[in-house]
């Protein structure tokens, strides 16, 4: 039998034996104030026991017993004070049993609650996958949450027979109780993290939340949530990131070596194609090109042409690393369709009529005046889908057709490339990197850039490009859409045909000879190839022309010419050259003051390298091979106070 129930037996057989007690004085002495007053007593007792049934009973038999001897000592006779008294008692028997059955109904609401609270609780410390504990003044776990037992494998006696801290990583107990300091003085809620041991030896991390302490309070509380898992990870992806970092270290490292081998593998490439175009140009447009036996004027064309296809390899080379890397720059500005497609005309119908194919330009339907779009990027992508039906067709033609895709601010033109050729048997990789047609002719020349770069191009201008139809034997449709940009403000061209004006290729050098440019030139190149070919094509414009070898000569004959009074109107710098580059040269004389234009003719044409040559100092950039024309046209816009011709005449004599 417990202590408790021990107890209630012996407050239950002492209020019943008062009450006994009390009843056999009553009866066998005359009634008397005091005598009632220890029933209520009596009942007193039996408020200490449990149930209100109990207290019931008590007072029920005290009533009982108290009538009893006031009947049996009054012998029939009923005297006012005894009943007086006697009432009296039963209004205190059931007074004091009221008010006690009131308390224990209070008492039992407040044990419910509590008891309900404690069973809440103890759901939480059963069910929770998180931590919760009590720890007393003597480090002891006073309670713990099966949790403990279930994730360390310790049972709750040995939780409890050892002191906190050995459970506690040794490199982590001084925090912790750096930590239980913090909440002895006040600081709530303390939150921290430490490693604990479990039964195996292996340790796990926990994340801990302690409030303070309520004042004059012992017991310190815990919760905990087991971050061992989020620890691995971050570990994990800390090491990622450094794996990462080390990844992108060598992928950087990777992407300087290959950028400065495409640098100077365009350096190498361009300066002798430099040479091997020019020089192919300069003798089939020269005015003994017609007595030439024409085999000698077939391998003429040969080199010219093979030169200006490595040219065009290079640049494709070069447009794909741009791309790839990120670095390729598309400038979106107001342009002409009409004057896009009458340059692709005028070059694409060239080539056409050379194969003794028909290409024709259609418009359909209204077109914008303008658009906005890279024009560079666009005419690139349009030369190279109608190069290429030109170069796989061998019979018929090629057409270009272009139409305007209203769509309010997504817009677009439409351009469909339609050839009578080989067709594809396959097309699924064609937009791959180095990926060619599979198709019934030999492997064509390229290295299989053109449409990679085409696609890649079409994109940046906010549109695609796809193979609408293509069958072998047949011929092939593309489709490329480029977004228009804003169009408000724009007029449309109903009749887009009359707009555009294909102009026929003219001869590149001026019949009677006229001199397009009267000025003084100093040309700093160490070729002598690329000396001998810029200075004749810049003389038979009709310039001036000083070689300097080196950009060390260059700087003394500048400034030579300057002391002289005769300075130079343009140089023609090379930045890539012994003795002193072509970027100290430039630098050097800005700095002793010279102002006169310099322009930066270079076969360096990666990103970067034209802000390269404008930030030493140079004025313009003109990239090897030379396109003679727009290099004219550079020197002119240099020089506009000593050009003495019209442009249509600069463009022809430029061209020499």
């Amino acid at each position: 039998m417990t202590l408790v129930k021990k107890v209630n037996w012996a407050l239950a057989s002492l209020s019943v034996g008062l009450t006994v007690a009390t009843f056999l004085v009553d009866l066998f002495t005359p009634s008397g104030l005091a005598i009632e007053i220890l029933y209520p007593a009596a009942l007193l007792i039996a408020v200490w026991l449990p149930g209100r049934r109990t207290i019931l009973a008590m007072a029920a038999l005290c009533t009982l017993l108290a009538a009893v001897g006031y009947f049996a000592s009054t012998a029939g006779e009923t005297p006012p004070a005894a009943f007086t008294n006697r009432l009296l008692a039963f209004v205190a028997i059931w007074s004091v049993t009221f008010f006690s059955i009131h308390q224990k109904q209070i008492q039992e609401k407040v044990q419910h609650e509590a008891l309900d609270a404690m069973n809440e609780r103890d759901q939480v410390f059963r069910i929770s996958r998180d931590f919760f504990c009590i720890v007393g003044d003597d480090g002891h776990f006073k309670r713990i949450s099966p949790s403990f037992e279930r994730v360390f494998g310790y049972g709750k006696e040995e939780l409890f027979e050892k002191p906190v801290l050995d459970f506690i990583h040794p490199e982590d107990r001084s925090q912790c109780i750096t930590n239980l300091g913090n909440l002895s003085l006040g600081e709530d809620p303390v939150v921290f993290e430490n490693r604990h041991r479990c039964k195996d030896g292996s340790y796990r991390w926990l994340a801990w939340t302690c409030p303070a302490p309520v004042p004059g309070q012992t017991l310190l509380y815990g919760a905990a949530r087991d971050i061992t898992e989020l620890k691995q990870a971050t570990a994990e992806l800390n090491t990622s990131k450094k794996r990462l970092r080390e990844a992108q270290k060598e992928a950087d490292t990777a992407a300087q070596a290959k950028n400065e081998f495409l640098t100077d593998m365009s350096h190498e490439l361009r300066t002798p194609l430099t040479a091997i175009i020019g020089f192919s140009e300069m003798l089939l447009e020269s005015s003994d090109a017609g007595k030439e036996p024409p085999e000698r004027i077939r391998a003429l064309r040969t080199i010219h042409q093979n030169g200006e296809t490595l040219a065009s390899i290079l640049n494709d080379i070069l447009d794909l690393s741009k791309i790839e890397s990120g670095n390729m720059e598309v400038r979106k500005i107001p342009c002409s369709p009409f004057q896009i497609l009458a340059e692709v005309a005028s070059i694409m119908t060239v080539q056409a009529e050379t194969k003794g194919l028909v290409f024709n330009v259609e418009c359909i339907g209204a077109m914008p005046e303008n658009i906005r779009t890279d024009p560079a990027r666009l005419r690139q992508i349009l030369l190279n889908h109608v190069g290429n039906a030109v170069k796989f067709t061998e019979s018929g033609g090629v057409r270009l057709i272009a139409r305007f895709l209203e769509n309010g601010e997504n817009s677009s033109m439409q351009f469909d490339v339609i050839d009578s050729g080989i067709g594809m048997e396959e097309s699924e990789n064609l937009f791959d990197p180095f990926s060619q047609a599979n198709t019934s002719a030999n492997k064509s020349e390229g290295l299989g850039l053109g449409l990679t770069i085409s696609k890649r191009s079409v994109r940046m201008l906010g549109g695609h490009v796809t193979i609408v139809d293509t069958q072998p034997g047949i011929g092939t449709r593309f489709r490329i859409t480029v977004a228009t940009g804003s169009l408000r403000g724009v007029e449309m061209v109903e009749h887009p045909m009359t707009a555009m004006v294909v102009k026929a290729p003219e001869s590149l050098i001026h019949a009677d000879g006229t001199k397009s440019l009267d000025c003084r030139i100093l040309l700093a190149e160490d070729g002598p190839d690329n000396q001998q070919l810029i200075s004749h094509i810049l003389r038979k414009a009709g310039a001036e022309v000083l070689v300097a070898a080196n950009g060390k000569l260059a700087v003394g004959a500048a400034l030579m010419a300057c002391d002289e009074g005769e300075p130079f109107d343009v140089i023609l710098m090379d930045m890539q050259m012994p003795v002193m580059s072509g970027y100290e040269a430039t630098a050097l004389l800005r700095q002793k003051g010279y102002d006169a234009p310099i322009i930066a003719l270079t076969a360096q044409a990666m990103r970067g390298d034209r802000e390269k040559c404008l930030d030493a100092g140079c004025d313009e950039y003109a990239t090897k091979p030379i396109d003679r024309q727009h290099l004219i046209e550079l020197i002119r816009a240099h020089i506009p106070s000593k050009t003495s011709v019209q442009s249509h005449e600069l463009e022809l004599v430029g061209a020499c």
